[in-house]
């Protein structure tokens, strides 16, 4: 009689535990459905799609500014007396407020777009790690849940590569705007002849500038990385370090009067401070001297070459 009641409880216990998890198993069905799922994991994308519309509109439009701006900047730069030339000048500096704000504004607009993203992502991907491991997830669930993760981060990485590569190029851009009009105002400010060149010539060569300071930038992140891996066998000079250091901060702060002259000392001191001339090029590339830094970064390689 003991052992048929000790039966009878284990039954009880064990039917218990069935109707339990199957009483579980609908609750968790209704509370973590297909469609909370999917609300889930499409978070903000309704406010992502309509900044990407937003932002490719506003960036075709400045595409053109920055047409417009290199096209005036060829004109006012072929004229042999800038300076006689107020109406072209006024001009000129109208475009150049208008299209730098402008630039600075989608820069921006585009770096908040793609950091809502960004953020958007970790925080579905956390959701979705979390239903897809849950041991009160319906297998149903887990496997929708994994095929819509899928499909979003596809959708994601798309959105995010369009606004890397639009980010590269408005920065690019940036350089470029400011770049030429460093050379108007120090043309303006010297009262200094223009080149006597045909304006298309001129304008061709305002469109490679990007390509120019982009190879530029390849080439100083190339020597910036061989220094690196090669400190130990360089053993540069550690006053010529030491002048590098000092130089580097002034450069950091904007001062890139005083950190020219210390990345000039740097290089005397050791011709093998490759960085101290990387640095150099970035200085001239932000003063609009391009062809100066073409010229400091080459030395910069071929000094490399000849210490290996």
């Amino acid at each position: 009689m003991r052992k048929s009641y000790i039966k009878i409880l284990y039954l009880l216990l064990v039917y218990g535990l069935i109707i339990n998890g199957w009483i579980e198993e609908k609750l968790e069905k209704k509370t973590v459905s297909t469609e909370l799922v999917k609300k889930k994991l499409y978070l903000n994308y309704s406010i992502i799609t309509n900044n990407i519309k937003r932002d490719k509109k506003n960036y075709k439009e400045l595409e053109k500014k920055f047409q417009g701006y290199t096209n005036i900047s060829a004109r006012l730069l072929t004229l042999k007396k800038i300076n006689d030339h107020p109406d072209k000048i006024a001009e000129y500096k109208l475009g150049y407020s208008d299209i730098s704000q402008n630039s600075k504004n989608i820069l921006e607009d585009f770096t908040e777009s793609l950091n809502i993203i960004t953020k958007t992502e970790d925080k579905i991907k956390s959701y979705a790690n979390n239903i897809i491991n849950s041991n009160s997830t319906s297998k149903k669930t887990v496997e929708y849940t994994k095929a819509e993760l899928n499909k979003i981060l596809t959708q994601y990485k798309s959105i995010k590569d369009y606004y890397s590569g639009s980010i590269k190029t408005l920065k690019e851009w940036r350089d470029t705007i400011s770049n030429i009009h460093q050379q108007i105002e120090n043309r303006l400010k010297n009262k200094e002849k223009a080149i006597d060149r045909p304006e298309t010539k001129t304008k061709n060569n305002l469109k490679n500038t990007v390509e120019r300071e982009k190879e530029i930038k390849e080439k100083i992140a190339i020597i910036n990385k061989t220094t690196e891996q090669n400190e130990d066998i360089l053993k540069i000079n550690k006053d010529s370090k030491k002048l590098l250091q000092e130089a580097d901060k002034k450069f950091e702060a904007g001062n890139y009067d005083a950190a020219l002259k210390l990345y000039k000392e740097a290089v005397k001191k050791d011709n093998r401070n490759f960085r101290a001339r990387a640095n150099m090029s970035k200085i001239y590339l932000k003063e609009g001297k391009t062809d100066k830094a073409i010229e400091e970064i080459n030395k910069a390689i071929e000094t490399f070459k000849k210490s290996q």
